[in-house]
């Protein structure tokens, strides 16, 4: 299923079985039932694959656990954490309790995630820990204690965390519906074998003056990856896109030295749309968000766009249809 809403009837029937399959336990017997939890942030963990793995849930304001709501995965960057994360994204719990969904703040091995560009420097990398499964993990662990909308799965992310939203994207499109990946491209031994198993939409932010992640390719922190033109046009062909983007300039509210591009690729033939919020003079940022370290390091945050409210407007049009 593309667009929320598009579908038939067929669609809706199936995926309302599929939820009710993914609730029973494996054994058989009565569906558990979610579990009630205060509104606000908890820290919770799991195991996965012999490791402790922790990470931040926030809770909405009027949380039912009846309801089925939506999650959103915000991956923190390189050698950072959960709650640097929750702190990075600024306004994103204020628009989980606006809107009704969960927000997954994950903390990565050894603060780095495994996105496959193979860094001795990364360890998540060195000790090839599978994060592609722990996200599958966390998915299913979220929805069997919070009652996750399963069809209804998003993830974002910056730098290190945003490479992982592209590999999410080729090696998890059975679990998720769109991805927003934030300074980052997709790691090149990644992208020599990716063949998505289903259309996911793709939303990537990229600030053109970033000096980590570099707009024509590859980056300072190693590891090779395409330019951003190539990596989106890439995307497009993956869901049957237009070839060239409808282009469109939105207004500066603020002059701060950046403007924003958007460059939209539909119709795309798969009805999941791919998309690109070009930050020109943006540096390795999230827009709208807090400015971490100093712009003579990492480039200007933008005040003309805020990524939270561009990635939720993108993935609330988008359900994963029922397998």
């Amino acid at each position: 299923m593309g667009p929320a809403g598009s579908g038939s009837l067929a669609r809706a029937l199936r995926a309302a079985l599929l939820a009710a399959f993914l609730l029973a336990p494996a054994s058989g017997g009565q569906v558990m039932a979610a579990e009630s939890a205060e509104s606000g942030t908890h820290e919770w963990s799991l195991e996965h694959q012999g490791r402790t793995r922790t990470y931040r849930i926030y809770v909405p304001k009027g949380y039912e656990p009846a309801k089925a709501l939506p999650l959103v995965i915000a991956m923190h960057g390189g050698t950072g954490t959960a709650k640097g994360m929750q702190k990075l994204a600024g306004n994103f719990d204020e628009i989980a309790d606006r809107e009704g969904f969960f927000v997954a703040y994950p903390d990565g091995y050894g603060r780095t995630w495994n996105d496959g560009r193979a860094l001795d420097s990364f360890p998540a990398m060195k000790e090839n820990v599978d994060d592609v499964d722990f996200i599958r993990t966390l998915i299913d662990t979220l929805h069997a204690r919070l009652n996750v909308d399963v069809t209804r799965v998003y993830a974002t992310g910056i730098s290190n965390g945003g490479h992982m939203s592209h590999r999410l994207a080729a090696e998890l499109s059975d679990r998720l519906a769109a991805v927003a990946p934030v300074a980052a491209s997709m790691p090149a031994n990644i992208l020599k074998t990716a063949s998505p198993a289903h259309p996911i939409g793709i939303l990537m932010i990229f600030g053109t003056e970033d000096p980590l992640n570099w707009w024509k390719g590859g980056g300072a922190a190693g590891g090779t990856s395409p330019p951003v033109p190539d990596m989106i046009r890439w995307w497009a062909r993956q869901n049957g896109c237009a070839e060239e983007p409808t282009v469109t300039r939105l207004p500066d509210a603020v002059d701060d030295g950046t403007h924003i591009r958007r460059e939209d690729f539909s119709p795309c033939a798969s009805g999941y749309d791919v998309a690109l919020l070009a930050i020109e003079g943006g540096g390795h940022t999230w827009p709208g968000g807090w400015q971490y370290l100093p712009e003579e390091r990492i480039g200007k945050t933008t005040r003309n766009l805020n990524a939270n409210e561009a990635m939720w407007a993108f993935f609330k049009q988008y359900r994963r249809e029922a397998q």
